[in-house]
């Protein structure tokens, strides 16, 4: 009977996008029918927060995949990772931030579950410590997912560019406060890159590239500036799929993209009160009233669902509100144009273009930084809709990125670069030299031949919180 019921849920999302678009049409001149309805369901999935633990199980069943051509591994994390990731990040909140007492005894990672990770490996390779690999975050607004959701799609990230994937599993807020999700984080960074006879998988950071989506991407985002910052490594690549880089504030996009995206609110993550009371409406008072008391009384006290309050805009919660933006990996964003982090995706690729010189850029194998704005495209899409012909160019760009990433420094290079452009159809009328800097390597991927061609973002915008130092 329960399943039933939860079917029945689903049919009014399919009647209401039915309805409009057969009466109003739909919101994008490309979007068909399909497309309308998968809208609506995906923001019934995603903002249901009746119960949130039963709704993280419901999601993860609900929209689990399977792969085709390759075997699945579960691993467990060892603790010997853990407990020095967690010294890492706690040594690294004590100098910085003068404070590494983020959350309490309760949440420290030894008084959690195991962490256990699954490896995608394609059948015709197999895990080594020769294996080019891909590190992969799921998304879910650091409340909900897991890798369970992305195996098919990420299947084709990895039989395309012939690595294995390991897709990571962190824990979840409001229940773990940052920075336990980049403590998770970096304990798979260090299963990857110990040696074999110290139970990890031997890899280099050259043998690896990061990629995420959404809050996920987010979180790939975090990795790469904390260790950058703490002298960790630095990885092939960082591929991020709609990155959600800027917990602090809400960027216009986040309401002028409402109607054309799959997500639900994102207005009023922090605590707050209305004149008469109550909590005030948004995503705080969504969140809060579908977990237990307990956890309501660490979401008050943190005064966010996820990070305590006055640490929002820092970077290792916050990556757009960083100061620095040079010497991080290669990154290649992909994101859609009407989708409420749309400004998010910009921003960080715009911050990271405007770190270096004309010249400095000119030097770069990979550009430091490359952006895909696809017309027309919502939140994930790529993942969303994977049968469409959008998302499988944005999955050919992305295997031809992730290709060059792990070639830089073989002798294969400039052949793997010709063979496979990141910037896939780019058009022949593209004179890059006119770009502004701020603005290089970021094209809109057309709606009908998929064409990439210059672009210059001029939404409204409000100015970054970037990180000044605690009070």
């Amino acid at each position: 009977m329960s399943s039933i019921l939860e079917k029945l849920k689903i049919y009014p999302a399919i009647a209401k996008g039915i309805y409009h678009y057969n009466f109003y049409g739909p919101p994008c001149k490309s979007w068909d029918l399909k497309t309308l309805i998968t809208i609506y369901v995906a923001r019934l999935l995603f903002g249901s927060y009746a119960n949130l633990n039963a709704h993280r199980k419901k999601l993860v069943r609900d929209t689990d995949t399977s792969v085709k051509n390759s075997t699945t591994e579960l691993v467990t994390i060892p603790n010997k990772f853990r407990e020095k990731a967690y010294n890492l990040v706690k040594n690294h909140l004590r100098s910085v931030y003068g404070n590494d007492k983020w959350y309490d005894e309760e949440s420290i990672w030894s008084n959690s579950s195991p962490l256990e990770p699954e490896w995608v490996i394609p059948a015709h390779l197999t895990k080594s410590s020769t294996s080019k690999a891909i590190l992969y975050f799921h998304g879910g607004g650091y409340l909900m997912g897991g890798f369970s959701t992305y195996r098919s799609c990420l299947e084709t990230l990895a039989q395309g560019s012939d690595s294995i994937v390991l897709g990571a599993q962190y824990r979840l807020a409001p229940d773990y406060s940052a920075p336990c999700q980049l403590e998770d984080a970096l304990a798979h960074v260090l299963y990857l890159t110990s040696p074999v006879e110290e139970s990890g998988i031997g890899l280099s950071f050259d043998q690896i590239v990061v990629s995420g989506d959404s809050a996920g991407g987010g979180l790939t985002c975090v990795l790469n500036h904390f260790m950058r910052d703490a002298n960790i490594g630095k990885f092939a690549g960082s591929l991020v799929f709609s990155p959600w880089v800027d917990l602090k504030i809400n960027h216009p996009s986040c309401t002028d993209c409402a109607e054309t995206d799959v997500l639900p609110t994102l207005t009023g993550s922090d605590y707050e009160l209305a004149e008469n009371g109550e909590l005030a409406p948004g995503m705080f008072k969504d969140v809060y009233h579908a977990v237990d008391p307990k956890l309501q009384s660490k979401m008050v006290e943190r005064g966010h669902y996820l990070a305590p309050v006055e640490y929002l805009n820092s970077p290792i919660v916050s990556p757009l509100c960083d100061s620095n933006f040079r010497d991080l990996p290669p990154t290649l964003i992909t994101s859609g144009e009407v989708e409420m982090l749309r400004d998010n995706s910009y921003l960080y690729q715009e911050l990271i273009n405007k770190s270096y010189t004309e010249e400095e850029l000119s030097k770069f194998s990979i550009p430091p930084s490359t952006m895909h704005h696809y017309s027309e495209m919502y939140h994930d899409f790529a993942f969303l809709n994977p049968d469409s012909s959008t998302s499988d160019i944005a999955f050919k760009r992305a295997i031809n990125f992730i290709k060059q990433c792990h070639n830089q420094k073989s002798s294969e290079f400039e052949e793997v670069k010709t063979n496979s452009p990141i910037n896939l159809l780019k058009s022949d009328k593209c004179d890059d030299s006119s770009i502004p800097l701020k603005w290089k390597n970021l094209y809109l991927s057309t709606v009908n031949d998929h064409e990439l061609v210059p672009f210059t973002p001029n939404y409204k915008r409000v100015e970054i919180q970037t990180w000044k130092g605690s009070n």
